[in-house]
């Protein structure tokens, strides 16, 4: 029998810590435009400045995903 990769029991904490950074790397890139545009006095529209306050609490709650996964891992780990 051949033991399952490494790569392939991870997947799920990878696919939630990409999601995650991904999410809060959009909104601190969009908090930094808006100051810009506030900045340089230009106008955006007003959903951009909406991004942030959806994609910083997913971010978080993508966060305690990824460290209850790990805490059922190390507790499976244990057994």
């Amino acid at each position: 029998m051949t033991k399952p990769k490494a790569n392939e029991r991870a997947r799920p904490e990878n696919v939630i810590a990409f999601m995650m950074v991904g999410v809060i790397g959009v909104s601190i890139l969009t908090i930094v435009l808006v100051l810009l545009s506030y900045l340089f006095k230009f106008e955006l529209p007003h959903l951009i400045s909406l991004i942030p306050l959806i994609g910083l609490p997913f971010g978080a709650l993508l966060l305690i995903a990824l460290l209850i996964v790990q805490a059922r891992k190390l507790t499976k780990a244990k057994r």
